[in-house]
């Protein structure tokens, strides 16, 4: 079963999937269609993403801090080097001249993964797993399921791995591999 994403991370990402471009890859893709790297960690998005809502909020607002916005928006995507540095790199630089009073799907919609998450076997048995464990009433959030394509290969197999456990233990093992503590 094909689903619709609208999902994927509160407030930032939430339109990522299906329409997540990269503007020119920086990494190279392996033969399992992935992209390796060191990784990056979502700071410079969440610094980027922080700087944008308060040049638009104005001097007034004090609430939350920059360090307040950017500590919560760490908590969101996790501390571990696991994203794809091409997509989090063209995501930040949106931000940077993103318009005020505007959706930031507005810097989503500018990037493209391939495949598409919704053609995604992986997502979609992510998807299937989450279902399952739902029914037993043990589920964990759909929305991991969705972060799959902008992981680097190493972190995917991680999260792949994460995915065929027992269904009690698959939140945490998804936060553990992107260094989420919340």
């Amino acid at each position: 079963m094909t689903r619709r994403y609208s999902f994927l991370r509160e407030g930032v990402l939430s339109s990522l999937c299906p329409c997540l471009a990269a503007c020119g890859p920086v990494q190279q893709e392996d033969d399992r269609g992935g992209f390796e790297s060191s990784g990056v960690t979502g700071d410079a998005e969440c610094a980027a993403e922080c700087d944008w809502a308060q040049r638009c909020a104005g001097p007034a607002v004090i609430s939350p801090t920059r360090e307040e916005c950017i500590a919560t928006c760490r908590a969101r995507w996790g501390t571990a080097p696991v994203y794809r540095a091409d997509l989090f790199e063209a995501f930040a630089s949106c931000f940077q001249t993103l318009a005020c009073g505007v959706s930031n799907d507005a810097c989503v919609n500018q990037l493209v993964v391939t495949p598409p998450p919704a053609d995604d076997p992986r997502v979609q048995a992510c998807l299937a797993q989450h279902e399952a464990c739902d029914a037993t009433g043990t589920s964990f959030r759909d929305d991991r399921c969705g972060i799959r394509p902008v992981l680097i290969v190493s972190a995917q197999t991680a999260f792949d791995l994460c995915v065929s456990k027992a269904c009690g233990e698959i939140a945490a093992c998804v936060d553990a591999v992107l260094g989420r503590t919340d």
